[in-house]
C-alpha cells in the first residue's frame, strides 16, 4: 500500500540504502552582512552561516551517518 511505501522511503538512507533513524544536529544560523557604508537594502548583501547554532531534529543513517531533515 501506499503508506507501506512512504514508510520505506522514510527510512531508507538516500546515500546508502541503510536504515534512517531519529537523530539531532546543530544547524548554523545565517547572518547577514552590510557590503556598503550606508547601505539600507539587504537584498544581494553577503549571508554567513555565522549565527548562533540550532539544533534540529533529523533522520540520521545507522550505517554511514549521513542525515536530512
Amino acid at each position: 500500500s501506499l503508506r507501506i511505501l512512504q514508510e520505506i522511503i522514510q527510512n531508507t538512507c538516500f546515500e546508502c540504502g541503510g536504515l534512517m533513524r531519529d537523530g539531532i544536529s546543530l544547524d548554523n544560523t545565517r547572518i547577514t552582512h552590510i557590503d556598503f557604508p550606508g547601505q539600507t537594502d539587504l537584498r544581494g548583501c553577503t549571508e554567513t552561516k555565522d549565527g548562533h547554532p540550532v539544533v534540529k531534529n533529523v533522520r540520521k543513517c545507522i550505517n554511514c551517518g549521513h542525515s536530512h531533515t
